[in-house]
């Protein structure tokens, strides 16, 4: 809604006018053409009437800033209350005598603001277009639209089968390589994968454990579960052979290391069909790093291993170069050639966690923490597949009303209160909250999010009815209490705002209100000890990150996060910071989780949806 201010005594014939305290948020920052200083409103709306292309302008009446826009104010973005009280917007009229020559002689144009020529006939100025009257402003991402031209084609933007504009497979923007939005996980040519929640069994039913003595779970796993190795059960986990000889393979799993010793080797997977070491597969940890060795030709890792935390480490031979592959926490440690590849006997089994024959002879001994969820493939896994598993922690879509199906490597489990399905989300289905305190959707399983300093970051796509409330709020009670924070959600004035936890609650807030009531925005906030706290809205980042917050001060236990609202958590008992404890009411779709920072490139990947 478009307020004017009938006391301004700038001619409003020509120019449009807010009440004092409001200001244009565009859709796209994309469309500002530049910013400037000057001493009065009626100079900014005469610079923006000077600007061929303006239509649209923000005056801060204290600070004198004047923001010129292309966009019309009514079709690219929206008129919001401002942070500044001093803030005024203003937009130039446009009457369909302005094009009235539209299609003629450029003869008949040659001093139109409107239009110019091209190809002898009068046409609207780049990033308009003719509606049979006017020419307009073409639209941005996400807004309605009936045909191609209507849309911002220098953007990449087509009118898509939803009627809005987007971007469709033919107008893939260029931008930097990420591993984000490919098919890369895969089930393909797995052989084994062990969960270990309370059991030895096999997901894929072809290779089922069993243990030398009893076996003991901690409920403390990475996801869920996992099994215990400690000094004092010197137990062996026992699988029949696989077929890794002549073949690739991969095998990954989550680590929690409890002892290490740089005289010592720990055996994690083996393959040892006599009492010497240049007999054996074995994957492991030696002199502190991860350790992989092919009939004694060894390769280790270059990164000295912490105690008492998760890591992920993944093993890969490549038979085509013959080339073993270490990673850790999905990034490349090291790449070791191999003289020959891995001949065992059908006779041999798997052995995980100890290696009997050598126990005794050589300084190899049981490996000493936590596994959980190991995997065996027979191909090479490629460096993005290894670092999503690594790395993606959750991935709820909200299709087809399955709100609590998690597309992401770990299947984390969910619940959802008082929502309901929402038939244009983004991308399909999204998922609607009604702004009520129950109204929720809840995840468990985030251990990497309650690890200190462990670098993170949360996406989603939101289209909030009103700028209030909570959307992100992380806690380690199921309640919403315990240690509890919101991280994501919109201040008493509707500005966004990220939040982390450094000695304290510290805020990066988007001041320019950009996220819009009924329109559909891309907020990422991602936080490492590198750049600290940052929030990206739109494909923008909101400059300067909170490099000051270098410290996460994470809960020491794991997560859940609860979309929506704080569930039953009171204000004075989380850090509420700047966000308003309202629930949040409106959408939101494609919600995903990180154990990493996303780059700039990963943003704007998430935005473009490739």
């Amino acid at each position: 809604m478009i307020l004017l201010d009938g006391s301004s005594n700038i001619d409003q014939f020509n120019y449009g006018i807010c009440t004092a305290g409001f200001e244009f948020s565009p859709f796209d920052e994309r469309i500002l053409l530049f910013e400037t200083n000057t001493d009065s409103l009626i100079r900014c709306a005469v610079q923006c009437d000077m600007a061929a292309r303006c239509r649209t302008f923000n005056f801060d009446r204290q600070t004198k800033d004047c923001y010129l826009y292309e966009g019309d104010i009514d079709s690219t973005g929206l008129v919001v209350t401002s942070l500044s009280p001093q803030s005024v917007c203003g937009w130039i009229k446009l009457d369909m005598s302005n094009f009235a020559n539209y299609g003629s002689p450029c003869s008949t144009c040659e001093d139109s603001r409107y239009l110019t020529c091209i190809n002898a006939t009068c046409q609207c100025e780049p990033h308009t277009f003719f509606n049979g009257s006017m020419c307009l402003s073409q639209k941005l991402n996400g807004t309605g639209c009936t045909s191609d031209n209507q849309c911002r084609n220098d953007l990449n933007l087509t009118c898509l089968t939803n009627m809005q504009c987007g971007f469709s497979t033919t107008t893939k923007p260029l931008f930097n390589h990420t591993c984000l939005n490919q098919t890369w996980i895969s089930t393909n040519n797995r052989l084994a994968q062990w969960l270990f929640d309370g059991n030895l069994f096999d997901q894929m039913n072809n290779y089922n454990m069993t243990s030398t003595k009893p076996v003991s779970y901690t409920s403390s796993g990475y996801n869920q579960q996992a099994v215990i190795f400690a000094s004092n059960n010197n137990f062996t986990l026992v699988t029949p052979y696989m077929p890794l000889s002549s073949v690739s393979f991969t095998i990954d799993t989550w680590l929690f290391i409890t002892a290490l010793s740089n005289k010592t080797t720990y055996s994690i997977f083996s393959l040892c069909y006599q009492t010497a070491t240049d007999q054996c597969l074995i994957l492991g940890i030696r002199q502190s790093f991860l350790y992989m060795s092919f009939f004694s030709d060894d390769c280790l890792g270059v990164t000295l291993l912490k105690l008492n935390t998760w890591i992920h480490a993944a093993f890969v031979f490549d038979l085509s170069t013959l080339t073993k592959i270490i990673y850790l926490n999905g990034v490349l440690e090291n790449s070791c050639s191999l003289s020959s590849t891995l001949s065992i006997p059908t006779s041999t089994n798997i052995t995980i966690g100890r290696i009997p024959l050598l126990s005794s002879i050589y300084n190899v001994t049981s490996f000493q923490g936590n596994i959980d969820q190991m995997t065996v493939s027979t191909r090479v896994k490629s460096s993005c597949e290894i670092l999503e598993i690594a790395t993606f922690v959750a991935h709820f879509t909200f299709d087809n009303g399955l709100f609590l199906n998690d597309s992401g490597p770990n299947y984390l489990q969910a619940i959802t209160l008082g929502t309901s399905s929402f038939a244009s989300g983004r991308f399909s289905q999204a998922i609607a909250f009604n702004g009520t305190q129950h109204s929720i959707f809840q995840v468990s399983g985030f251990t990497a999010l309650g690890t200190a300093n462990k670098p993170y970051s949360i996406s989603l796509w939101l289209r909030p009815i009103s700028l209030l409330g909570i959307v992100v709020h992380v806690s380690t009670l199921s309640s919403g209490t315990g240690w509890c924070e919101p991280f994501l959600g919109f201040a008493p004035n509707g500005s966004f705002v990220a939040q982390s936890y450094c000695g304290g609650v510290v805020t990066v807030a988007n001041p320019t209100l950009s996220i819009a009531t009924l329109v559909w925005s891309h907020v990422v906030q991602t936080w490492s000890s590198t750049n600290g706290l940052c929030l990206y809205v739109n494909n923008v980042r909101v400059t300067p990150c909170l490099s000051s917050a270098n410290t996460y001060d994470a809960s020491g236990a794991v997560n859940l996060i609860t979309l929506g609202s704080s569930f039953d958590a009171t204000t004075a008992g989380c850090g509420m910071g700047q966000i308003d404890p309202s629930p949040y009411k409106g959408e939101i779709d494609d919600f995903r989780v990180y154990s990493r920072e996303l780059s700039a490139s990963d943003v704007t990947t998430l935005y473009y949806n490739w």
